[in-house]
Order: structure tokens, then sequence, then C-alpha cells
């Protein structure tokens, strides 16, 4: 009889790759990255901001923003209890599931008994499985939403003297930030319609003549296509095995085509005739 593993999200093998990787580190640069003094740290101190930029890169993130822990368990307290603590005045009230891992459950029932209330969804019909899985795919759109409005847009770091002025470059970088998440989304749900349903022609001629150095074909490439080009602005390595762009390249990608869009538009091929100097 074939027994089946259907438990990966819990605990899997390492990738024979990782382990390789590893190696090195647990058997002669071992030394303790986080050490005042210089010593044999050093190297393990320098290969893990490597793996933290790396970590960073992929996900679009800042590396002090990249955070490593021992494991789930030890991820999951820090971020339910931190976050509700740290928003508790903004509402107490958890909604969760009945099949959260005991690493969920166990500071949930922390959070309860500090007066917060938690709701757990039941998952015994279908109809209730589709209802939570709805309710994670929103919430994690949320999260990538004000991901790229702080990473992307960086409106942390905008100072203001006035609310007032903070409101309005907020509302224009959450339009923003709606644009870059649309592109992003749209690149990968519907690949192949053709790139001008988001994209003015201006624009993704402009890029395509940038990026290939040749005359634009007359027919727009497919969307997906598309989105990689304008993430390659942006730094993307658009290699054919790679994973889709994400927010960040193509959130730079996009300010780079505002700009050979403008220019197309006036010194193009289809830019029109107008006065000479003479």
């Amino acid at each position: 009889m074939t027994k089946g593993y259907l438990d990966y999200q819990s605990a899997s093998p390492v990738d024979p790759r990782v382990v390789e990787a590893m190696i090195p580190h647990m058997t002669e640069h071992f030394g303790n990255p986080s050490i005042l003094f210089r010593s044999d740290g050093d190297s393990a101190r320098q290969a893990l901001e490597d793996a933290r930029g790396q970590v960073a890169r992929f996900v679009g993130a800042d590396p002090s923003e990249i955070v490593f822990t021992s494991g789930a368990t030890e991820a999951n307290n820090m971020a339910l209890k931190g976050v509700a603590l740290k928003l508790q005045s903004k509402g107490k009230h958890i909604i969760s599931s009945v099949v959260e891992h005991r690493s969920v459950v166990t500071p949930l029932k922390y959070l309860e008994r500090l007066g917060f209330e938690v709701t757990s969804l039941p998952v015994d019909e279908i109809e209730h499985v589709r209802q939570v899985i709805q309710y994670y795919c929103v919430r994690w759109m949320i999260e990538v939403f004000f991901r790229v409005l702080k990473s992307g847009c960086r409106v942390e770091e905008r100072r203001f003297e006035h609310i007032d002025r903070l409101l309005s470059c907020l509302a224009v970088y959450l339009i923003v930030a709606w644009r870059t998440l649309y592109v992003c989304r749209v690149g990968r749900g519907c690949p192949d319609i053709s790139c001008e349903a988001v994209f003015e022609p201006a624009e993704w001629k402009s890029v395509w003549n940038v990026i290939h150095r040749t005359t634009p074909p007359s027919v727009p490439p497919r969307l997906g296509e598309m989105v990689r080009l304008v993430a390659q602005l942006g730094g993307y390595v658009n290699r054919k095995h790679c994973d889709p762009p994400g927010p960040q390249t193509i959130w730079l990608g996009l300010q780079r085509m505002h700009d050979f869009a403008l220019s197309w538009q006036l010194f193009g091929p289809d830019a029109r005739a107008g006065p000479k100097l003479v």
C-alpha cells in the first residue's frame, strides 16, 4: 500500500539545496552572529544579512522589515499578540477558524483572558469552508495593498507640518497603490488578454521600444508579457521560468513607464507634427 503525506504545511523534508547551503554554517562558520566583539561570528552575521536581503527582495520589502524566528510558533505568537495589543484601541474582536494550529489557538486564548473577543468560524460544511477561504483571500489582498502603500509608496516616510497635507498625499498614494496592485493582479489572473486593457498605446509602445530596442508590433502584446516588461524597468529579472513580478518592481517600473510614455507622446512616431522653430 502506497502511503501519502499531506501535511507539508506543518512539516516537510528539507530541500537538498538548502542542506548544501547550510552545511558550511553548521560545521565551519557556526559563530554567534549577534556577539558584540569581532570573532568567528562575523561570517555568520554576514550570511544572515545576505539571507535577509534575499528574502526582502523576494517579497518586496525592506531588509529591516524581515525578522527571522525559530519557527511558526514564535512567529505566530509575535504576530498575533503584537498586532492585537498595539491596535486594541481600534477594536478587540478577532476572527479565526476552528481548525487553526495550536500555535494560533494558544495565543488567542491568552488574548481572550486580556479581554479580547475571539470568534472561531465553523468548517463543518462545504459552504462554511468556502466562506472562511473567502475571508482569508480578502484579508490577504488587504495586507498586500497596505504593503504596497508602505514599502512601494513609502507613505510612512512622508513628513508634513499639517495633517491636511498628509491626508491629501495619502489620497494620491492610495490611488497609486491601487493602480500598482491592479496591474499586478490582473497581469497574473488574465495574462492572455490584450495589454491595452490596462495600458495606453503610448505606455506599452514606449516600454517595448526601450526594452527590446525594436519597433513595437502592430498587434498589442499579451498583458502578462507586458507586465513583465514594465516590472523589468523596476529591477525584475525577466526570465522564462521566474515567478511573476511582485508589487514593488511593478511600482518602480510604472514610474519609469510614465516618463517613457510622455516622451513617446511628445517625440515618438505617433507624435503630432507641431510648429517648427526657424
